[in-house]
């Protein structure tokens, strides 16, 4: 008997790999097959990413996890002499977020930094190398990059969450000796000023330089030098990520006439020019900016080869000679991003009377695809959107629209469309859109969608949460939805005919006031999600053993106090959350369902659960807190595969 304080029982509570990279499965053959196989033997496994062949079973690219791989594991990874590509995966790089401990257990470390010492030795070998990826292998060790084979054309080096690392006028010279190299990536790698960047320009096939910094893990503020910059003269791509730039910066960025594409965080950025020179780069076909709170001249306008525009807080600042400023130069835009959401940037204020782009000239660039808007300062669309004959994709989401221009349901080519505001009605109009696929509202105060809507014979996704729907549209019943969410609506009651609704793979109506499921849904066969909870369900159905493809039922949080026997027959599930309901007791049938991996049956009135659980060999999660349960179950001991098991009495 265990007291009524809390008690929590975890079993294999570390998480595994599985959360950065899915389990490793040997699906290889030929000498990828030989390499699993030895780091297998080694007790490495888990270092094992990926592996390719080529038509000759040759190793040709190899990437591993190097955490605590010693030299000798190193020495035989790297023996297979036709590697042309090799990335040592640094998991820091794309998930800063994660729990050093929870990795380092899996690759049995200590320490993340921890790097074979003889790594310079083993890559001189590799004469076929055209692309290195070991950002986090270097630990300022310079003699690495020293015997990198000249046939290199693609290298990323650095750091991950460090700010040791230095650029030194030594790698300065060593790399200006890669004649082949194409593609540059320094990571929270520092730059001073006082260095001689001039034997960068012998790099004539370098067209794409990326630096990054993470401002998070590097306090310093980084400069990129203007004087760096300059000798880069034939780059067609750069990406600059979390540094300081300044006029010289700009200036030198602005005289790369082959740039093609452009990528810079202007969060921290010290000048006047506002980067009024952009215009020089003709050639520009990409771009994309964070402008911070530096405004950014209206120049923009003037690259005549852009089809790609994405700006995020950039105001704008009319530095031309034209005084009435036109968007029409950008006669070959086809890609369209503004983001102005405060809510994304640690609640700095947006002005948006600093000349933040005017929804107004929209209709002026008449080759955009798509559009995604993302700032609350609009409440209108423009009657000119209906200029858009090519548009695609549309989004205006965290906006205070108030209404819909009739124009928009002219857009035969449309086929997404997602609008958040304030509106409380759709127009008719919307069963113009014959080619929509997803339709996405939220947030508003609608109470009903159009009858129209059933005109949208191509409809696969209809999301409309958050508003304040009062029926179930049973326009919508005959199309060939596969996904749809009625989520914190107010919506009553299912119709009959939602079984109709054949291809439905995905449903959630949660936050509503249903007080019963009809029968009928047995026959939405392709159900593989259904999110029912917080209603006022009485009951389940036994036709939702019917649902043999369902993987995930969730109706926690209603007044349901039994389920049906048929539950076992739901042999593809794999998620099961039937708290906070009234339930008595659970069906021996659930012992049948042999893919469940996580079951929860919290705040119930169970007294007694079946030993049949104890089937549930891939049970990864169990909770049964908060039941009339007295003592821990037998079958518990059953479950060989249960990471988490909560029981509070």
């Amino acid at each position: 008997m265990y007291s009524k304080s809390i008690f929590c029982f975890l079993i294999l509570g570390l998480l595994t790999l599985a959360r950065i990279n899915s389990e490793v499965i040997n699906s290889y053959t030929g000498k990828c097959n030989d390499i699993y196989k030895y780091l297998e033997s080694q007790g490495k496994v888990n270092n094992f990413n990926d592996c390719k062949t080529n038509n000759k079973g040759e190793v040709i690219e190899l990437r591993i996890y190097p955490y605590c791989l010693t030299n000798q594991h190193l020495e035989n990874l790297l023996s297979y002499k036709t590697i042309e590509t090799l990335e040592f995966t640094n998991i820091f790089a794309n998930h800063l977020d994660l729990d050093d401990s929870e990795i380092f257990y899996k690759f049995d470390c200590e320490y993340y930094d921890t790097v074979p010492t003889n790594l310079y030795i083993f890559l001189s070998t590799l004469t076929k190398l055209k692309s290195l990826d070991m950002v986090g292998m270097m630990n300022n060790d310079i003699s690495i990059i020293t015997k990198i084979p000249k046939s290199i054309k693609v290298l990323k080096i650095g750091e991950i969450l460090s700010d040791d690392m230095m650029l030194t006028q030594k790698m300065i010279d060593v790399l200006s000796k890669f004649k082949n190299l194409t593609s540059l990536t320094l990571r929270e790698i520092g730059i001073s000023e006082n260095l001689d960047f001039r034997k960068f320009a012998k790099l004539k096939k370098l067209t794409t330089l990326e630096i990054f910094y993470h401002n998070d893990f590097y306090p310093k503020d980084i400069s990129i030098s203007g004087n760096m910059l300059k000798n880069f003269r034939y780059l067609k791509k750069l990406i600059i990520y979390e540094a300081k730039l300044d006029d010289n910066t700009i200036n030198a960025i602005s005289n790369m006439t082959q740039l093609e594409e452009l990528r810079m965080d202007m969060h921290i950025y010290q000048g006047e020019s506002n980067f009024n020179s952009i215009n020089k780069l003709k050639k520009l076909t990409s771009l994309v900016l964070n402008c911070g709170v530096n405004p950014l001249s209206t120049n923009l306008f003037y690259l005549p080869q852009l089809k790609s525009l994405s700006l995020s807080r950039c105001g704008l600042i009319n530095t031309s000679k034209n005084d009435t400023l036109t968007y029409s130069t950008l006669k070959k835009l086809e890609y369209l991003n503004i983001d102005n959401n405060n809510n994304n940037y640690n609640n700095l204020y947006i002005n948006h009377e600093n000349n933040y782009f005017d929804i107004n000239h929209l209709g002026d660039l008449i080759s955009l695809k798509e559009v995604h808007i993302y700032d609350e300062g609009y409440n209108t669309i423009p009657e000119s959107i209906g200029n858009l004959k090519n548009l695609e994709i549309f989004t205006l989401d965290g906006s205070k629209l108030e209404s819909i221009p009739k124009s928009l349901f002219t857009l035969e080519n449309l086929k997404y469309l997602s609008i958040g505001g304030n509106l409380t009605s759709f127009l008719d109009e919307i069963g113009n859109l014959k080619n929509l696929e997803e339709l996405h509202f939220s947030s508003g105060s609608i109470t009903s969608l159009p009858e129209s809507i059933g005109n949208l014979v191509n409809l696969k996704v209809l999301d409309v949460p958050k508003n304040e729907i009062v029926e179930f549209p049973k326009s919508i019943l005959n199309l060939n939805i596969t996904s749809l969410n009625l989520r914190e609506n107010c919506i009553e009651i299912i119709p009959d005919e939602i079984g109709n609704m054949k291809n439905l793979e995905f449903m959630d109506l949660s936050y509503n006031t249903i007080t019963n499921i009809p029968s009928s849904i047995g026959n939405i066969k392709n159900l593989k999600t259904l999110y029912i909870y917080r209603n006022k369900i009485t009951s389940l159905p036994e036709s939702i053993g019917n649902l043999v493809n369902l993987e995930n039922l969730t109706i926690n949080g209603n007044y349901i106090n039994s389920l049906p026997e048929s539950i076992g027959n739901l042999i593809n599930l794999e998620y099961l959350d039937v708290s906070y309901n009234g339930i008595t007791n659970i069906p021996s049938s659930i012992g049948n369902l042999s893919k469940l991996e996580r079951l929860y049956l919290n705040y119930n009135k169970i007294k007694e659960l079946p030993n049949s659980i104890g089937n549930l060999k891939n049970l990864k999660s169990l909770g049964i807190s908060n039941n009339l349960i007295d003592s821990i179950p037998d079958f518990i001991k059953d479950l060989k595969n249960l990471e988490n098991f909560y029981f509070e009495l």
